[in-house]
């Protein structure tokens, strides 16, 4: 497994409001920024898949497990 901190850069880039967290708006919003037309549904799906202690929101260590699951 990769060291989470390969992932730091991209993950503050996708927190926007930088609480230290990813959560589904902001999901949504990188996904329709980067041309990927998803719904608020599916962005709150990844949510739940991704996050692992089940806060309602991805943190660095959940969002580098789900880009190493590619």
């Amino acid at each position: 497994m990769s060291d989470v901190n390969e992932y730091k850069a991209a993950f503050e880039m996708v927190d926007v409001d930088g609480d230290g967290y990813i959560s589904a708006e902001e999901l949504h919003n990188l996904m329709r920024a980067l041309g990927q037309d998803i719904s608020e549904t599916r962005a709150v799906e990844v949510v739940v898949q991704a996050d692992g202690n089940r806060d309602g929101k991805i943190s660095l260590e959940e969002f580098a497990a789900l880009l190493q699951r590619g």
